[in-house]
């Protein structure tokens, strides 16, 4: 059986960031969605967004999804986590899948 291993999240000082675990819930409505420190919070539409821009959803508004935006240094189109910045893919990798928390079956 694999194991998920898990390391703190840091910031762009290298200093740790606490973050709570999001249930499926939570990711669903989108509560509480993992920030890149020092970025806009308030997100960008998808329309609004360049190729090479973070495509992590952060939130909604009237006109819809809102999105990261942040560049992605590395972009891999296509390609699991491709899309997002390092700071989301990183986030993804720790966090524990829907399946891993028995949600989904």
């Amino acid at each position: 059986m694999l194991q998920r291993l898990t390391f703190p999240q840091r910031d762009h000082d290298g200093q740790p960031v606490a973050r709570p675990h999001r249930s499926a819930e939570q990711i669903v409505r989108n509560d509480n969605p993992p920030l890149v420190p020092g970025a806009d919070p308030g997100g960008f539409h998808l329309e609004t967004l360049d190729w090479n821009d973070c495509r992590f959803p952060i939130g909604r508004d009237s006109q819809g999804h809102l999105f990261c935006a942040e560049p992605v240094d590395d972009c891999r189109p296509g390609r699991s986590l491709g899309s997002y910045c390092r700071f989301h893919r990183d986030y993804l990798r720790r966090e524990p899948s829907v399946w891993d928390e028995g949600r989904v079956g």
